[in-house]
């Protein structure tokens, strides 16, 4: 146990020894970050884009570009390990919701930013507004807080996907598990249960450095996402990992309402995903193992995050 950390005074205001920056702005109060602005270095958005040798437009962009772009966008806000792909999945497999990726993960785009030679944000959103809208001229995007600085950086996606963006959030209640599940994909290499099929995980241990770190991670996109919606007047249909993902028709529906979909289209069982939950009992070892260790780090944690802004949500969603 971190004992000289955890029985220290909580109005001590002396930096600890072994304690993090983080809990020791969490104990005394001094947690103010600056959230909307990106992080000095390289936009790896802006980057990826400059790396385009815009020449002729191939074959399949010429043949996107001549039809109608998205009539109806939304913006599906995330945090890690939130269920966001399955979710997602659920969300395209109505076939008429958009296929809500992440449209701005420079990893996965890359390759297709490349090949069809789209050279800055506005021709790429411009693009896939057209190419990944569902037939009845829905688009969908999912993305984190990392990625959403990179293109707040460049543009406003009001001004990219039109003022009319219908706005969802998808975050977690239980911070501590969230942090274990992120940490032991990290070390394992396993994101997703379906990539158990072609590799094997790699060994994990418990570190609670490392968990805590993925805390601190996760609450800055917190405060940083409720910093974005709030600037911005938005008000998000939320959602939340343990109340919605698993079974999650309700909140499906409540994504075809808000874009005025009829719900009595909604599709049961519309696909089969290799996709399964993938915490065990040693996300539970983990979890009650840290959560003795860090009780009053976490009493801090707790008091940091922030409340959701819609009245409609359960009241207690500061529980880390």
């Amino acid at each position: 146990m971190r004992r000289d950390v955890e029985s220290v005074a909580m109005n001590d205001t002396t930096m600890q020894a072994g304690e993090s920056k983080m809990e020791f702005r969490l104990r005394t109060g001094r947690l103010n970050p600056s959230p909307i602005a990106v992080v000095a270095g390289t936009n790896r958005l802006q980057a990826l884009f400059e790396s385009v040798n815009v020449g002729i437009a191939p074959p399949f962009k010429r043949r996107m570009e001549a039809m109608a772009p998205s009539t109806r966008n939304y913006v599906l806000l995330i945090t890690p390990r939130s269920g966001s792909t399955f979710f997602a999945h659920e969300i395209a497999a109505q076939k008429r919701l958009g296929d809500p990726r992440e449209w701005f993960n420079c990893d996965a785009i890359a390759k297709f930013v490349r090949d069809n030679e789209v050279g800055d944000i506005s021709s790429y959103v411009d693009f896939i507004r057209r190419c990944q809208k569902s037939d009845n001229g829905v688009f969908g995007v999912k993305i984190g807080w990392h990625q959403l600085r990179f293109v707040t950086d460049l543009s406003d996606l009001r001004d990219l996907l039109g003022s009319n963006i219908c706005w969802f959030y998808l975050r977690r209640r239980n911070l501590v598990a969230q942090a274990i599940s992120l940490q032991i994909a990290v070390d394992s290499g396993i994101f997703h249960s379906y990539e158990l099929e072609r590799k094997a995980p790699k060994l994990v241990d418990y570190a609670a450095e490392k968990i805590r770190d993925q805390i601190e991670m996760i609450l800055y996109s917190e405060i940083g996402m409720e910093a974005y919606i709030r600037e911005r007047g938005i008000d998000p249909v939320r959602f939340f990992y343990e109340d919605d993902i698993m079974a999650p028709e309700k909140s499906v529906r409540a994504i075809m309402r808000a874009l005025g979909e009829p719900e009595d289209l909604y599709r049961e069982n519309p696909g089969k995903m290799h996709l399964s939950k993938m915490s065990s009992s040693i996300n539970a070892h983990w979890e009650a193992r840290f959560r003795a260790e860090y009780s009053i780090y976490l009493k801090g944690v707790a008091a940091a995050r922030p409340m959701p802004f819609s009245s409609d949500l359960a009241s207690n969603v500061r529980t880390a």
